[in-house]
C-alpha cells in the first residue's frame, strides 16, 4: 500500500472523478483509467509504500480479474481497466481485499438502484439464477443479461470507488 502523503489525496481524487464520471455517463474512459494507473505506478516510486514492482503486479492482477469479469459479462471494459488502475495503488494482495469491499458496495448499490427503479424482485431472482449458474459451473441456472430494460444498469465504477476508498482509508490491512 502506498503510504506517501500524496497517494491518499491522489487516489481520493481519482475515485471521486471516476465515480462521478461513471454515474453521469455510464462509462469510464481510457484517459481516466490509464492515467490513474500511471499515477499509481509513479507514486509507487516514492519511498514509503508499495514498490514499483508491487504496483505493476497489482495492476496486472487488477487487469486479469477485471478482464475476466468483462469476458463473463459481469463488468464493463472500463470497469476492468479501472480495477487495473486501483491495483497500482494497492498492490496485488491488498487489491484482493479491496475487491471484497467493492463487491459489498456493489451489492448495496444494486439493491438501492433496483428498489429505486421498482425492479427489486426481478433483480433478486436474476441474482439467484446467476449465483446458481456460477456455483454449478454453468450446469444450472443462467447468467442474466448485464444491461436490460427491466433491470437498468448499475454504474459499477461508483461501487468500485466506494469500496476502494473504504479499504484505503481503513488502513488497507487484512
Amino acid at each position: 500500500l502506498i503510504d506517501h502523503v500524496t497517494a491518499k489525496p491522489g487516489m481520493a481524487v481519482i475515485a471521486v472523478v471516476a465515480a462521478g464520471w461513471d454515474w453521469q455517463t455510464r462509462r469510464l474512459p481510457n484517459w481516466l483509467t490509464l492515467g490513474a494507473a500511471g499515477l499509481g505506478v509513479a507514486l509507487s516510486a516514492l519511498p514509503g509504500g508499495v514498490s514499483v514492482s508491487g504496483s505493476l503486479l497489482g495492476g496486472l492482477v487488477g487487469l486479469a480479474v477485471g478482464m475476466t469479469a468483462f469476458a463473463a459479462g459481469i463488468l464493463g471494459a472500463g470497469d476492468g481497466k479501472y480495477l487495473m488502475a486501483l491495483g497500482t495503488f494497492f498492490g496485488p494482495v491488498q487489491l484482493l481485499y479491496a475487491i471484497l469491499a467493492m463487491a459489498v458496495a456493489g451489492g448495496l448499490l444494486a439493491i438501492v438502484e433496483s428498489a429505486r427503479q421498482g425492479t427489486l424482485w426481478v433483480s433478486m431472482l436474476n441474482a439467484g439464477a446467476g449465483l446458481k449458474h456460477l456455483l454449478t459451473l454453468g450446469q444450472l441456472g443462467q447468467l442474466p443479461e448485464r444491461k436490460t430494460a427491466a433491470l437498468g444498469y448499475v454504474p459499477y465504477g461508483v461501487a468500485m470507488s466506494a469500496g476502494a476508498l473504504f479499504w484505503w482509508f481503513m488502513g488497507g490491512r487484512a
